[in-house]
């Protein structure tokens, strides 16, 4: 009698961490496509490079208030550890410090409460030091361009950027595009 039990009491354990794999898994959405990050130079005799990065995983997140508020969109090539973030008082550094450690690239942008790009951060695969971008405009054509929709807890939505205003089939575009994702994030507390 008791080896069923135990046996029972190890099917329902398997049974029951197999129903919060689920749950675990809600707490970072998708991200796809192809871009790259500028890789900044350890010394002066290193030059600086141009890093592909492809994510896969997405979230986003709101700090502040009224004029104040901003709305960040984080898309990493590993799975990151938002439990041990959602902690931290300053979810940027504690960013910074998993790319560094694990050698994990994302791409943070910050938006403002007019829903524009405030500013872009950008960390390449490699653990290399982080790059801090602001938006800039060429033409019409700003370098960093997020359009998301957001249904309940859930963004859904693209981020692209490049350098450079070029005519592309009587169409304006990047010369140079450094980003094209896309990505379906869990709005976290």
């Amino acid at each position: 009698m008791a080896r069923r039990s135990l046996h029972l009491v190890s099917l329902l354990g398997i049974a029951a961490s197999l129903v919060a794999l689920p749950l675990a898994a809600q707490d970072v959405g998708t991200a796809s496509g192809r871009g790259s990050i500028v890789s900044m130079p350890s010394s002066p005799t290193v030059k600086e490079q141009r890093v592909d990065f492809s994510p896969r995983y997405a979230f986003a997140y709101v700090e502040g208030r009224g004029a104040g508020r901003y709305t960040w969109i984080v898309l990493t090539e590993k799975e990151p550890p938002l439990k041990a973030w959602a902690g931290s008082k300053d979810r940027a550094a504690a960013r910074q410090q998993w790319c560094e450690k694990e050698k994990a690239g994302f791409v943070a942008v910050k938006i403002d409460a007019q829903n524009d790009v405030d500013l872009y951060f950008l960390c390449p695969p490699g653990g290399a030091a982080s790059n801090t971008e602001m938006v800039s405009t060429i033409n019409g054509l700003k370098s960093v361009v997020v359009q998301y929709t957001q249904s309940g807890k859930r963004l859904t939505g693209t981020l692209r950027g490049g350098e450079g205003w070029c005519s592309v089939n009587d169409k304006s575009g990047y010369c140079t595009t450094t980003s094209d994702y896309r990505f379906d994030a869990p709005l976290l507390p």
